[in-house]
């Protein structure tokens, strides 16, 4: 099973668990009720007796019954007595046991509802009668204002349709109608009376089932003796608790996120004002310091383009070669049978050329430390990937060197990720232990800590924005920013003038994001190859005149061919001294446009080799295929 899979079950599994069962999923066997009454009488002691006669249509072969009454407004029931009136067998008695026997009841209770539920044998009779009456304990609610009662006749949700229900409520006293409040819920043809001064009724006809109803009476504070029950307390500050909770949670959600803000505003977003003006186009690099630190001056953070930016710098400064090649020296396909996706080569010239400490590391991480020379580009894809953060903090540390910004920007990404990621934790266990607490009351006691949650996600969004720049930062931004809008904005017309400074211009334009419509501006103007695309040339040996004619004539002259062979067509005996065995492809006098959608594919790949993990096939060697087939 996948684990995308495996979570969407846990998921549902999680809200099934959530999410109460309904009474009319827990009531089984009903056809429907044919008449559902109840009579309730309330005592002067505050006790209420109830007596509830169902004429129930059973299903054939049914063996129970279960009448479940919800506990949220009933501290306790007793007394409990059952009788069925069944028309082949009479009336017969229910006893109170616990062996599930014919002709017995039990009482259970949960923290949601109480239960009588009936056992007798299969049954056999279109309809039956059960009679149960049952004494309750703290069911009245205590006000000065007036008690009052509320009572679900059958439960949360009806189980099953119900033909007539009536719902008769005796008072412990006599009052006049404008004394009394009668009200319902749930249902919408439902008709109350007040009679003899002392008796409310509520009837109901056609109920569906699933239907809630609730029936309510206020009477006269006073009359009946008691206390609050527990109950009650709960039921009067859930409200205030629920819509307290859900006020509180708004208002420190919009005050962590103006916190935020406020800290993103005055330490991020004002910067100094620039202190001299500085041209619209800038035409040469404003500074020395290295594509990679100028493309993280503008966006505020290292980006794998300036990685790449790097690569192709040292590659301009004769520190590396770079070629491609449709053929896999390792495959044993015919030239035209091969992909026609590029292979690029990487060929270590000068390792000199790398000053500064990423370059180092990047050289190192693609040639290794032992004088490897040559690299196919996919083979180091993996250790390229995972050396970016290392080269990050490298040039994050260089950046500081050049007093940018206020802080270290590697630091303060950091920085807030940590205090950000423990602040969400922290409200996170909060948020928890309110809603634990509370959980009597509302569930949503933890929406303050959910809030402030929000606030310390946004507080570690803010790591990812740039620090406020110094003084030094925001003039050297403004030239490099006119710089940057320099290589964008010009044209081929430009280009061409400017035709032998690509080399040098390129770095910036891949780190400043435009290596594309660059490259395609000068492949237009007729710009010339770069003399680092391509195999690098060999060099002659320092040797006297009789080795040197030796090497040449061991190196360079062609075997014979062998009777019965071919010579091969199109290629000298005796190749020019120092040309090497593939024809060179960055010779003065060759076109960008020649080598375009090679040289853009280079970019395109060179961007994605540290910016994506490499492919698990790739990375490990697993085959995926072959473990989803298991």
């Amino acid at each position: 099973m996948m684990p995308k899979q495996t979570a969407w079950i846990g998921i549902v599994l999680l809200v099934l668990l959530a999410c109460p069962a309904d009474s009319a999923a827990q009531q089984e066997g009903v056809v429907k009720w044919l008449r559902y009454d109840s009579n309730i009488t309330i005592q002067q002691n505050s006790g209420i007796t109830v007596e509830e006669i169902q004429e129930v249509a059973l299903s054939q072969g049914v063996t129970t019954f279960k009448r479940l009454i919800p506990s949220n407004k009933v501290e306790e029931i007793g007394n409990v007595t059952v009788l069925e009136m069944n028309p082949d067998r009479g009336q017969i008695n229910y006893q109170q046991t616990d062996n599930n026997a014919n002709h017995t009841f039990q009482v259970l209770s949960t923290s949601d509802e109480w239960t009588i539920q009936l056992f007798f044998p299969p049954n056999d009779s279109p309809t039956t009668r059960f009679i149960i009456r049952y004494f309750v304990i703290g069911g009245i609610g205590f006000y000065e204002e007036g008690d009052q009662f509320q009572w679900q006749p059958f439960g949360q949700r009806s189980p099953a349709p119900i033909d007539i229900a009536n719902t008769e409520i005796v008072l412990p006293g006599q009052f006049s109608d404008d004394q009394i409040v009668r009200s319902s819920s749930g249902l919408s043809n439902v008709n109350s009376y007040f009679t003899e001064g002392n008796r409310v009724a509520f009837v109901a006809n056609g109920i569906p089932a699933g239907s809630e109803f609730q029936v309510s009476v206020v009477f006269p504070h006073g009359v009946v003796e008691g206390t609050p029950p527990e109950w009650q307390s709960l039921a009067d500050w859930t409200p205030i608790l629920r819509w307290g909770s859900l006020l509180l949670g708004v208002a420190a959600l919009f005050l962590s996120l103006a916190v935020v803000l406020g800290w993103w505003f005055f330490r991020v977003r004002i910067t100094p004002d620039v202190s001299e003006k500085v041209p619209k186009y800038l035409k040469s690099p404003p500074g020395e310091v290295s594509p990679a630190v100028a493309g993280a001056l503008l966006d505020g953070k290292v980006n794998p383009r300036h990685i790449l930016a790097t690569l192709v710098d040292m590659a301009g400064h004769g520190g590396l070669n770079i070629a491609a090649s449709k053929k896999d020296p390792e495959s044993f396909l015919p030239e035209d049978e091969e992909d026609t996706e590029p292979i690029f080569y990487l060929y270590a010239v000068d390792q000199s050329k790398a000053t500064r400490p990423y370059e180092e590391s990047l050289y190192g991480k693609i040639f290794g430390y032992t004088g490897t020379k040559t690299r196919q580009l996919s083979s180091v894809r993996e250790t390229l990937f995972m050396s970016v953060p290392e080269l990050r903090n490298q040039i994050e540390f260089d950046i500081a060197k050049a007093d940018y910004f206020s802080d270290n920007i590697g630091n303060v990404r950091r920085q807030y990720l940590a205090f950000g990621g423990a602040g969400l934790l922290m409200s996170l266990i909060l948020a928890v232990l309110a809603a634990v607490l509370l959980s009597r009351y509302t569930y949503l006691g933890g929406c303050i800590f959910i809030a402030f949650g929000f606030g310390a996600v946004a507080f570690m969004g803010l790591g990812f924005f740039l620090p406020k720049r110094t003084q030094i930062g925001a003039n050297e931004a403004v030239r490099w920013e006119a710089f940057r809008r320099y290589l964008r904005d010009m044209d081929v017309k430009h280009a061409a003038k400017i035709r032998p400074r690509f080399t040098r211009l390129l770095p910036y334009a891949v780190a400043f994001g435009i290596e594309k419509q660059f490259t395609e501006k000068f492949a237009t103007a007729q710009a010339s190859i770069p003399q680092w695309w391509g195999k690098p040339k060999e060099k002659l040996p320092d040797i006297g005149h009789e080795q040197a004619h030796a090497w040449v004539s061991s190196s360079y002259v062609e075997r014979a061919p062998q009777p019965g062979s071919e010579k091969p067509k199109g290629k000298g005996v005796i190749r020019r001294l120092g040309q090497p065995a593939d024809a060179a492809q960055g010779e003065p006098g060759s076109l960008l446009k020649e080598i375009e959608p090679k040289f853009l594919a280079f970019l395109k790949v060179g961007n994605e080799l540290f910016a994506k993990a490499p492919p698990l096939e790739e990375s490990t060697g697993v085959d995926i295929e072959a473990l989803e087939k298991k």
